[in-house]
């Protein structure tokens, strides 16, 4: 089983590599524009950690788009929560991805602990996927 995953969050860039490693997916940073994005992704459709991207609601309609035309879908949107207050692109981004979100408190955490969490949530997301 793959999973699909994208980054939510002020924190949550910081984690995409090596939450890609940790369950042996594809990391896709993508920050360049749509086209750029869909050859990003046209590999890597059974299974990746994407970053970079997604940062505003249109952003996710044009990965929605992308992945539809491969009959997937994002599996699980991690919400990397941090002090800050979440901002009005995040907020979007919560309600647009509200059926695949999962919250991964990372409050006051130290940088050992946020990794353990940001894969602990996965674990609980997909079971399968990480051992």
């Amino acid at each position: 089983m793959s999973v699909r995953i994208v980054l939510i969050g002020t924190d949550a860039a910081r984690q995409g590599a090596r939450l890609a490693e940790a369950i042996r997916a594809t990391h896709v940073v993508a920050q360049a524009g749509p086209r750029e994005l869909e050859t990003a992704l046209a590999a890597t459709t059974d299974g990746f950690v994407l970053d970079g991207s997604a940062l505003t609601v249109a952003q996710a309609v044009g990965i929605d788009a992308v992945l539809d035309a491969r009959a997937a879908s994002i599996d699980v949107a991690l919400w990397v929560r941090t002090d800050a207050a979440p901002t009005p692109a995040e907020d979007e981004l919560l309600a647009h991805y509200r059926d695949v979100i999962v919250d991964v408190d990372t409050r006051g955490c130290p940088e050992r602990t946020v990794n353990e969490r940001v894969l602990d949530a996965v674990r609980e997301a997909s079971p399968s996927l990480v051992g």
